[in-house]
């Protein structure tokens, strides 16, 4: 439960920084959802059918439309409010009156919930059509709402208002900040349903909006964070800055450097996580072995040498997650791939299917010389299983490397956590 309780915890901590809704009114990234039926303005919908590209569905409060999250052309994608923006295939949906059908003119998926889900807070995603009810929306013209047909008293809403500042929810053990991380994030995960743990067991986790939990962010910060750019604040553009790729930075064989980079770049991620620029975990540093030219991403990482490598992780990886006050991270470090990566599409064989044949000796004195730098000496919360099998086990389900070395050998306290679309793999 541990391990589960802290990947939870890190949705958790993030509704300490929840602001009263009534402040931010539906801002971009906003979750759609099926909430009780209550006439607000969360729950008003215009229906606007001109014809592409002009076919989409919007706010009465402030014109932001139906979104399907990050151009997703997946089963359960999330559905969002955002924009209007210039590139709209994402943003047009057509009604059909007659069904209640809304069809994506994108990927002609239609919006709906998943199977047996239909309750206050159930997510609302993107499904192939069926022409069940778990996809019909009946429009009432006069309170303005989308009515689920399977409970005419469930509404499509934009972002309910729930948070750790109001009622029921105040009360929870994992809205209580005095209580330890562990305790806050057990009990939240004992209150997750099944479906709410396996959709956000995806990298278009819709988080639990029936708990206020929000979408689980992450990025990668590399070399900087990736993501754009923030509110120019002091003089400054509010752009993150951009430091040499690690094979530079490495170069230097400078720990200070190291350390102080990593410190400037989890600076800037906290002040673009204030702005809902990004989120605080980030997929870095990439502490795989460069040994061919032929990988393609050599520049990732420091290099072929396990004892350099090693070494920068050590400090970048402590630059990036320390604060001055023990109990908070800063961000969370992400070492990745674990283990034996070194390998995209090459000669007919992708990632996904490669199997890695490694003796047992140069995977300890080799491969796993740098992760275990990034548990023992960084100390990271998360470290990333790669695509690829080593030895016939693939890595994400390789529970000798995960708990018996990982956990058991180096004491790593922190989450696994995949690459995306790792099922394929797997």
């Amino acid at each position: 439960m541990r391990s589960a309780a802290k990947a939870t915890l890190l949705c958790a901590l993030f509704l300490a920084s929840t602001a009263n809704p009534d402040d931010d009114p539906i801002p971009n990234f906003t979750n759609v959802l099926l909430w009780t039926c209550d006439g607000g303005f969360r729950q008003q919908w215009e229906i606007i059918q001109k014809g592409p590209p002009n076919d989409h569905i919007q706010l009465k409060t402030n014109g932001r439309v139906l979104d399907i999250l990050g151009y997703s052309n997946s089963t359960g994608a999330n559905v969002q409010v955002f924009g209007p923006t210039n590139t709209p295939w994402n943003q047009q949906f057509a009604y059909n009156a007659t069904s209640g059908e809304i069809v994506s003119l994108m990927n002609k998926f239609c919006v709906g919930i998943a199977p047996s889900t239909n309750f206050s807070g159930t997510n609302i995603e993107m499904w192939p059509c069926t022409g069940g009810v778990e996809q019909s929306f009946m429009y009432n013209s006069t309170d303005s709402t989308l009515r689920y047909k399977g409970n005419s008293d469930l509404c499509m809403d934009a972002g309910a208002s729930i948070n750790c500042t109001v009622a029921p929810y105040n009360s929870y053990p994992y809205c209580n900040y005095t209580l330890d991380a562990d305790t806050r994030a057990t009990d939240l995960v004992s209150r997750l349903q099944l479906v709410e743990k396996i959709q956000n067991m995806q990298n278009s986790n819709p988080g639990v909006p029936r708990l206020g939990v929000p979408q689980f962010k992450f990025s990668e910060c590399l070399h900087g964070v990736l993501s754009g750019c923030g509110a120019a604040v002091n003089g400054s553009t509010g752009c993150p800055t951009s430091f040499p790729h690690a094979l530079g930075l490495a170069a230097t064989f400078n720990h200070t450097l190291w350390s102080l980079a990593g410190e400037t770049v989890s600076t800037e991620a906290r002040a673009l996580h204030n702005q809902d620029v990004t989120g605080i975990a980030f997929w870095a540093p990439d502490v795989n072995l460069f040994k061919d030219p032929r990988w393609g991403r050599g520049q990732e990482v420091p290099g072929e040498d396990p004892f350099l490598t090693a070494e920068y992780v050590a400090h970048y990886s402590s630059g990036l997650q320390q604060m001055n006050e023990a109990r908070y991270l800063k961000v969370v470090s992400t070492c990745k791939h674990f283990s034996a990566y070194d390998l995209e599409n090459w000669n007919g064989t992708s990632r996904m299917e490669f199997n890695a044949i490694v003796t047992d000796q140069d995977l300890i004195e080799y491969y796993f010389v740098p992760f275990r730098s990034c548990v023992e000496r960084a100390h990271v919360q998360s470290i990333m299983c790669s695509y690829n099998a080593v030895n016939g086990i693939p890595s994400c389900a390789n529970s000798l490397y995960q708990n018996t070395i990982a956990r058991g050998e180096w004491g790593f306290d922190g989450f696994f956590v995949s690459d995306c679309e790792i099922g394929r793999a797997v």
